[in-house]
């Protein structure tokens, strides 16, 4: 794969400003700074998702630009003493401590949760002279902030524009804000419930890139842009982008492309919060960990995208970022690498891991895993945790098996087996799975395995998950797809029966056989020819799995039956059994002689005596 530079963000002289010259924040990893002198009319490089840009003119009548004061900075207290923070070559900081800060009376709520108290609220405010994006960040604030935009004049009639709690790293916020030249925009920086610290604030200012007919830079895949650290920030739009092969079902079709080497091991977040459209999220790591994660609505009015994933250093993730259907728009994308971090990449739902192919094995670990979400079913009936997500579309009819068997000696609790549940679910949303199969580790030799028929096209939804009072540790997940044609599990065997009794032939078929199958029972007539039988006095089950053979006479001895499967996937037939025929035993009469034999004449009481 090539890599193009990262973007160097366009300016576009808007309302007679002309003091505004674009430079790549230092979250984008290229600190590269524009040359002095350069002409106002030069294209700038392409770099990032909004191509080049225009140089404007300094004050200086250069292109090195005059240091500028600081003014009001901190943030204020209250509304009307805010701090005015603005942009020198799009980029405003500013920093603060809200530890004595107050609400003042009419203070609205701030973060969009009406649950949180705040109390310790600062204020900047900010005026446009340009159309195009504001984005707002607290990252490298140490506590947990929320954010509000708003504009209007006072406190009692300000108009939220926008708010955020949680989008940036580490419990800190992010917004984009769509602008207009000459609208005053008032920010309010507060503590989650309460909490209070040191602010950090940054706002990155991004001309209109819908004015441009250019298509994206990184439109295709070769020319993704490179993400580069431990933490990125990257702007960019997918206005115009082309639908190439790699576009994807439900998508718009306007795909944009990023790619980012991982500098350590550790567990990253990549998400679109701040982006101004209805995103869809497609993040390919290498197909031995975890192959590719979809997210699409996490956050964010249901328009925002996140994958979490694992990696391992050294691994090359492939990011793309396209719109929902027919979605199009300014792109926020943000990298988030935390060392600390290294739980399972599927344990949420949301995150499940995409499986491609008839084929797949994964050695993976539940250590770590988050407890199941309240929604989640309750996988084979029980009470479980730790659950590990995959998900896989049928290339075709067929049967599927999936299995999960532990890795010995990896169990969190020594002699404490991992006795693995899995469940195979249909359902694209959490709270709406049905179930398909579902097994238990009832025997604690430590697997479990599910097998059903599946139909082309449809997506299956697999989940492997812990007792909830039992061990953690590593197993092995694997996917093993067949085309369902007929398969004996087992054969007939040969039959010895005594002549006049009755013959039991049986066939078993593998569950990887499709149903419905269509069978039928022959006999052998011939060295290599054979013919079907017919249910009659002497055959009955000619189209089951058992045939029986009544009334057995003498010249049946030495037939072979066999057993033909047929389904939509092919013809199967099963080995020749053979019937063994004996005769029955001869019955012979005795006449038993009661009493003693009579010498001469009797009398009528048969009895008599035997002279000297």
């Amino acid at each position: 794969m090539k890599f193009s530079s990262l973007l160097l963000l366009c300016v576009a002289v808007l309302g007679g400003v002309a003091n505004a010259a674009l430079l790549p924040t230092p979250e984008s990893g290229n600190p590269n700074l524009l040359p002095d002198g350069t002409p106002p009319t030069k294209l700038l490089p392409g770099g990032g998702g909004s191509g080049g840009g225009l140089l404007p003119t300094t004050p200086d009548g250069g292109g090195k630009l005059l240091p500028r004061p600081a003014e009001e900075r901190g943030g204020g207290d209250r509304f009307r003493e805010s701090s005015q923070i603005k942009l020198l070559r799009l980029v405003g900081t500013d920093v603060g401590n809200n530890t004595n800060a107050t609400l003042e009376p009419g203070e609205p709520i701030h973060g969009g949760y009406e649950g949180n108290p705040g109390g310790k609220s600062l204020w900047w405010r900010f005026v446009a002279r340009f159309n195009g994006y504001l984005v707002i960040s607290t990252k490298g604030s140490d506590f947990d902030t929320v954010l509000s935009v708003y504009f209007g004049d006072t406190i009692s009639t300000l108009t939220p524009v926008a708010h955020d709690n949680d989008s940036g790293p580490r419990q800190t916020s992010m917004v984009s804000v769509r602008i207009a030249a000459g609208t005053t925009y008032h920010i309010a920086v507060d503590g989650y419930n309460g909490a209070s610290g040191d602010i950090k604030l940054k706002l990155v200012g991004v001309p209109d890139p819908s004015n441009t007919s250019a298509r994206p830079i990184n439109d295709d895949y070769d020319d993704a842009v490179e993400l580069m650290g431990h933490y990125a920030v990257d702007y960019g739009y997918n206005y115009g982008a082309t639908r190439g092969p790699e576009d994807f079902l439900y998508s718009a079709g306007q795909t944009v492309w990023w790619t980012w080497q991982a500098p350590a091991t550790g567990r990253v977040s990549i998400y679109t919060a701040g982006s101004d459209f209805d995103t869809f999220l497609f993040v390919y790591g290498p197909i031995s960990i975890w192959g590719y994660i979809i997210n699409d609505d996490v956050g964010d009015g249901d328009r925002s995208s996140i994958v979490r994933a694992n990696v391992r250093k050294g691994d090359v993730l492939d990011i793309a970022v396209d719109g929902w259907l027919v979605s199009s728009g300014f792109i926020v994308l943000t990298l988030d690498l935390d060392p600390r971090l290294v739980n399972p990449s599927n344990d949420e739902f949301e995150f499940r891991t995409g499986i491609q192919g008839n084929s797949y094995s994964v050695t993976t670990t539940n250590v770590g895993a988050l407890a199941n979400d309240p929604v989640e079913p309750l996988h084979a009936g029980l009470s479980t945790t730790g659950s590990l997500w995959w998900t896989w579309t049928a290339p075709n009819n067929g049967v599927v098996t999936f299995s999960a068997r532990a890795t010995p000696g990896t169990e969190s609790q020594p002699g404490s087996p991992l006795k693995p549940v899995i469940a195979a679910y249909r359902g694209a949303r959490l709270a709406q799975l049905k179930t398909i199969a579902n097994a238990v580790d009832d025997d604690l030799d430590g697997g479990a395995e599910v097998s059903f028929t599946v139909k082309k096209g449809e997506t299956y939804q697999v989940a492997v998950a812990r007792q909830l009072f039992g061990a953690s540790g590593a197993f092995t997940f694997r996917l093993r797809y067949e085309d369902g044609s007929p398969a004996v599990a087992n054969q007939p065997q040969d039959s010895e029966i005594v002549e006049g009794g009755k013959a039991t032939f049986t066939v078993s078929l593998s569950p990887k056989t499709q149903t419905p199958v269509n069978l039928r029972w022959q006999v052998q007539t011939g060295k290599n020819s054979w013919s079907n039988l017919n249910n009659d006095t002497q055959y009955s089950g000619v189209r089951t799995l058992t045939l029986t053979v009544k009334n057995v006479t003498m010249d049946m001895d030495g037939l072979r039956y066999r057993c033909v499967i047929k389904n939509k996937q092919g013809t199967r037939t099963s080995k020749p059994a053979t019937l063994s025929v004996s005769q029955a035993p001869a019955t012979t009469q005795k006449k038993k002689q009661s009493g003693n034999k009579l010498l001469g004449s009797g009398s009528p009481s048969g009895g008599g005596l035997l002279g000297n």
